[in-house]
């Protein structure tokens, strides 16, 4: 009788269209960065923050007239130069660099929630939904590191984190392991109101025992 009861349930939940959940493929390990497959995230980070042109320091004469033309020659001179080394310079990304420099990964997956050790030097704890962001009205379903706060889930077979940084600006993470699942590759996405485009950097990690 309770077969036939679990039988007819099973039916009915696939007229309504209604499927379990399914849980991503386990990420736990402790995981290695692979250098010659990653990105350098100083090289992508070049030139990105945006150069803001200070206000003029010698406003116009009593007369409406601009200062001196070799005052002005001279403050544009150094607005280039100030262009140029900027232009040469990596943005400034704060704790994230802890992120994107990290060499070695420890991952906890355990299913309902998934620890991030990075290097020994940050700790991170997810919540990840099953089969697509999740949002309520108390936004229990965030989680705050140093980073900022995080909504995560997984879709497809990728775990997703979507964060948004301390003090502005956000980033998207990608977690997914290659067919083998010899390989983890993380793409990060960071978008920074303060940059002219957003950075996109891959890394690539294998398994730290295989070394």
């Amino acid at each position: 009788m309770l077969n036939r009861r679990s039988f007819v349930l099973g039916l009915l939940l696939l007229t309504l269209g209604v499927a379990a959940p399914c849980a991503g493929p386990d990420l736990s390990g402790q995981w290695q960065l692979l250098k010659k497959e990653s990105d350098d995230p100083e090289k992508a980070l070049k030139g990105l923050g945006i150069v803001r042109r200070s206000p003029h320091l010698y406003p116009p004469d009593a007369a409406g007239n601009p200062r001196d033309s070799t005052e002005a020659r001279y403050f544009a001179q150094q607005e280039l130069l100030k262009a140029k080394r900027a232009a040469n310079a990596s943005a400034d990304v704060g704790l994230i660099g802890n992120l994107l420099g990290a060499e070695l990964m420890q991952i906890t997956d355990k299913g309902a929630t998934v620890e991030i050790n990075l290097d020994a030097a940050l700790r991170r704890t997810l919540k990840p939904a099953e089969g697509g962001p999740v949002y309520s009205a108390k936004g229990a379903e965030y989680t705050r590191d140093p980073l900022g706060d995080s909504l995560s889930w997984r879709q497809d077979g990728i775990l997703q984190v979507e964060t948004i940084l301390v003090p502005r600006g956000k980033m998207l993470e990608s977690y997914r392991l290659d067919g083998s699942a010899q390989r983890l590759v993380v793409d990060i996405t960071i978008d920074n109101p303060d940059w002219i485009i957003p950075a996109k950097i891959r890394r690539v990690f294998g398994p730290a025992s295989a070394r």
